[in-house]
């Protein structure tokens, strides 16, 4: 999905994301104020980013649970950091698209919040339930 979203031309990407911000604005017409439309448009697409890799960082991690490897967090940001790394090159190929150095620290974050996520759920599932490994 990720790759896919990134292979869409600046004016694919743009007016989906404008789309979707009308939809999610069209909710809350009533209830806020006048806001400028491109400028949530630049936070619902940065959101979006991190939100994507910290699912991404999820699935990652349980993948590399359930191989029985060890160090499964540290390997996680790696796997996760180059793809965002490679996914921002690969939007240098791409019309009207660019990549950036605040892209791919902004998806490493995502994946270290949701590994963060992770562990503070673990902590509190053993607490509840200590028999469970």
């Amino acid at each position: 999905m990720i790759f896919i979203m990134s292979h869409q031309p600046a004016e694919d990407s743009s007016a989906l994301s404008l789309d979707i911000l009308d939809h999610i604005l069209g909710i809350f017409r009533g209830w806020m104020p006048r806001v400028d439309i491109d400028t949530m448009n630049h936070y619902l697409r940065k959101a979006t980013h991190f939100f994507i890799y910290m699912v991404l960082g999820f699935w990652v991690y349980i993948a590399l649970l359930k191989s029985g490897r060890s160090r499964i967090g540290r390997k996680t940001v790696v796997i996760c950091a180059v793809y965002a790394i490679s996914d921002e090159l690969h939007q240098l190929l791409i019309p009207g698209r660019s990549g950036q150095v605040s892209d791919v620290l902004l998806d490493i974050s995502g994946v270290m919040i949701g590994l963060a996520a992770i562990t503070v759920i673990a902590r509190i599932r053993m607490l509840l339930l200590p028999d469970t490994r």
